[in-house]
């Protein structure tokens, strides 16, 4: 990908993205964490090729037409996991607004994010729960 597409995409991201970490409880109780993107937009070819291009979904808004039945249909492309990662670090370089945010999400899947069957000590899951605190008052 170009200089220029990436770019193009950082200004697309900063505009119509999120980046954050979720913090949900599992089913024994436990608080898990899992960082994720999204790019809400009418127009789903630009949603098709950024999941072409870098992985995720494309998936309809429903809610979005029966709220507001004359406006255009609405599109949200979507990733978690190792995509993530990809994504943020291709962009990185040219985001402005979402900076901080993509930072903080780079930071936690590289530092804090637990494997299965790994053991996270009790200032990893505070360092956790602060980058998820961080990320979503960078992300509203």
């Amino acid at each position: 990908m170009t200089d220029i597409e990436l770019s193009y995409i950082a200004g697309l991201f900063d505009g119509e993205g999120w980046v954050g970490i979720h913090d949900r409880p599992d089913t024994k109780g436990r608080m898990r964490y899992c960082a994720g993107i999204q790019v809400g937009q009418t127009n789903q070819e630009i949603l098709n090729w950024l999941a072409s291009s870098f992985g995720g979904r494309v998936i309809p808004q429903p809610f979005h037409h029966t709220k507001f039945p004359d406006r255009k249909p609405m599109f949200l492309w979507y990733g978690r996991g190792e995509m993530v990662t990809t994504f943020l670090t291709a962009i990185l370089p040219y985001l402005k607004i979402k900076r901080e945010a993509a930072e903080n999400v780079l930071y936690f899947r590289q530092n804090l994010l637990g494997r299965k069957g790994v053991s996270l000590s009790l200032d990893q899951l505070e360092q956790q729960r602060l980058c998820s605190e961080k990320s979503h008052h960078f992300c509203k």
